[in-house]
C-alpha cells in the first residue's frame, strides 16, 4: 500500500470519546484517559500487526493508530488491539504530528512503535519534541539516517569489502545518458532514500527498473520531483535472498534466511511470498560485518541478487 501523503491544512484534532473500539473520523474530545502500554503507528502494515500481536499475547495493552484514508487496518482486527484510532490528517504532516501528540497525552502511552517511511520521517524532524512525552523505539542518529540513505550504506559497504553493485548517482534527467553509458540497460533507478518529503507533501518512492534511455529519463524525473537523487545500478537476474540478524554489543544472537519468490509490486515491493533457507555462508559472513557495526543492540537485513547460475 503506498505511503503518499497530501498536504493536509486543519492544523488540530480533538479525539473521540472513549469506547471499547475506538474508530472514528469525528472531532469529539475525549472526555477519559485511555491507558495503554504502546501506542503502535501505521496499523495498515503488516509489521505494525505483528508488533501488536507480540505485546498483546505477553499481557501488554496495545493501542494502534492509522489515517482515517486508509482502507482495511489489519491490526484494528487484532484481538490483542484494545484501543483503535483513526487520525484525520495524513501521515507525515504537521496535522498528524498534532494528532499524535494529543493521542499521547490521552492515552498516556510510554513507548512509541513506528513501521513507515513516512511516520519514521516525522519523528525524524520532531523526535526531541515527541521524547518529551514518550519513548520512541526507534535507532539513534547518525545510525538511522546511515540506514535510510542508500548511498552512505553503500560507502560502508565498500568499506568493509562487501561486494556492491557497480552504482551511479544520478540527479538530473541531465546525467542520464552518461550513467547508462557506465551501467548500461537493463537497469534498475533507486531513490537515494524512500521518502521523499518537500516540506508541504511527500509519497514513498520505489525502485523502477528501465529498458531504454526514454524510460530512464523518465523515472529520474518521477523521483527526483520531490527533490532528492537517485542511483543507477545494473540489473541482477536471478532469485532474492534476505537475511535478518539480531545482535548486541558486537554479538549476533540470531540469523535467519529466506528466499523472496514474489514481492508486490515486482521491483522493490513487501514480500508476498517468501520461503526459509539455510543461513547462506558467502553473503551471510558479509551481512555480520554490517551487524557489528554497532555496538547497541541492532536488527540487520542484507538482501542479494544471484544470477541464474548461482554465482
Amino acid at each position: 500500500m503506498s505511503d503518499s501523503v497530501n498536504t493536509f491544512r486543519t492544523t488540530s484534532f480533538k479525539l473521540p470519546t472513549e469506547e471499547r473500539e475506538i474508530t472514528t473520523h469525528s472531532s469529539q474530545l475525549a472526555t477519559c484517559d485511555v491507558a495503554c502500554d504502546a501506542l503502535v503507528l501505521d496499523g495498515r502494515l503488516r509489521q505494525s500487526l505483528a508488533t501488536v500481536r507480540s505485546l498483546g499475547s505477553r499481557g501488554l495493552r496495545v493501542a494502534v493508530l492509522e489515517t482515517s484514508d486508509s482502507g482495511g487496518v489489519p491490526a484494528f482486527s487484532s484481538r490483542w488491539c484494545q484501543q483503535r484510532f483513526a487520525c484525520p490528517a495524513s501521515q507525515g504532516t504537521e496535522a498528524y504530528l498534532t494528532y499524535l501528540e494529543q493521542l499521547l497525552d490521552r492515552t498516556d502511552a510510554p513507548v512509541l512503535i513506528a513501521s513507515s517511511d513516512a511516520t519514521i520521517a516525522l519523528i525524524r524532524r520532531h523526535r526531541e519534541q515527541l521524547e518529551r512525552r514518550v519513548r520512541i523505539a526507534l535507532a539513534r542518529e547518525p545510525a538511522l539516517g546511515i540506514v535510510i540513505n542508500k548511498e552512505q550504506m553503500l560507502a560502508i559497504a565498500r568499506q568493509l569489502g562487501v561486494g556492491v553493485p557497480r552504482t551511479v548517482t544520478v540527479g538530473a534527467v541531465s546525467e542520464v545518458a552518461a550513467a547508462l553509458h557506465e551501467i548500461g540497460l537493463p537497469a534498475v533507478v533507486k531513490p537515494v532514500e524512500s521518502w521523499a518529503w518537500d516540506g508541504q507533501q511527500g509519497a514513498r518512492i520505489v525502485p523502477q527498473l528501465v529498458t531504454t534511455l526514454d524510460e530512464a529519463r523518465y523515472a529520474v524525473e518521477e523521483l527526483t520531483r520531490f527533490g532528492g537523487t537517485t542511483l543507477f545500478q545494473g540489473f541482477l537476474p536471478g532469485r532474492r535472498e534476505s537475511l535478518s540478524l539480531f545482535s548486541a554489543h558486537g554479538e549476533v544472537y540470531a540469523r535467519f534466511a529466506f528466499w523472496g519468490k514474489r514481492t508486490y509490486p515486482l521491483l522493490g515491493g513487501i514480500y508476498v511470498l517468501r520461503q526459509a533457507i539455510a543461513f547462506p555462508p558467502d553473503t551471510g559472513e558479509q551481512a555480520e560485518r554490517f551487524g557489528r557495526l554497532r555496538s547497541g543492540g541492532v536488527s540487520a537485513r542484507r538482501r542479494r541478487e544471484t544470477l541464474p547460475d548461482g554465482n
